[in-house]
Order: structure tokens, then sequence, then C-alpha cells
């Protein structure tokens, strides 16, 4: 999933490359602006995740390494990742809306430019 939304963000910007000169003068700091906002808000999410999954591991190899109860260390773990789990699922369908509405309606405004050009 990933690689198709990298796929399509570098799609997004080869459009933008061949079509920028075919934008009106609203079109372009529009199409640019929806980009931005997709790609900002996707790269935030992604970067907090892989914040919070490096500080769980890294919790958990301390509490592994501690001589601890392996038992006790998995449950703990198991627990602290269900308290934050809600809350990642609301954190994806934000970042989710806020990444796909506005790249799908800046990638929208490109294709209807340049087809508005290519047939008029």
């Amino acid at each position: 999933a990933k690689a198709l939304v990298g796929i399509g963000f570098a799609g997004f910007l080869t459009i933008w490359t061949t079509t920028r000169d075919l934008l009106g003068p609203r079109q372009k700091p529009l199409a640019a602006l929806l980009l931005s906002v997709s790609l900002f808000v996707y790269i935030g999410f992604e970067v907090s995740q892989m914040i919070y999954q490096g500080a769980l591991r890294l919790s958990f190899a301390r509490q592994i390494g501690s001589g601890r109860d392996l038992a006790t260390v998995l449950r703990e773990h198991d627990d602290k990742i269900k308290k934050y789990q809600s809350k990642w699922v609301l954190a994806w369908y934000l970042s989710l809306v806020l990444t796909v509405i506005p790249g799908f309606t800046g990638g929208g405004i490109l294709i209807y430019a340049f087809l508005w050009r290519v047939f008029h």
C-alpha cells in the first residue's frame, strides 16, 4: 500500500510537470496546495507511526533485557498496544481522508485542465 501511495505521488508530480503550464491562474496554486496538504499529512502520519512503533520496540527490548518474567513483559506490552490502538485507528482514518481527498482533487484538477486544453 505504501508503494502504491508513493507511485501515486510520483505520478502526480509527473503530471504536474507536464501540465502546470496549461493550468489557469487559480488552478495552479490550488493543485499545488492540495498536493502539498496530501503529501504533508501522509508523511506526517508515516513519521509519527515510525516514531511510535520504534518507541514501543525500544521499551519492549528494555523490558526483556531487565530480567523480568517474559510472560509478564509480553502481557504488559500487549496491554500497551491495545491502549493506543483505537487512537491510531482514528489517526489513520483522519490521515487517510486528508491524504486521499486533496490528492485526488489535485489530480483531478490537473487531468481536467489537460483534457480541456487538448479538446478545446
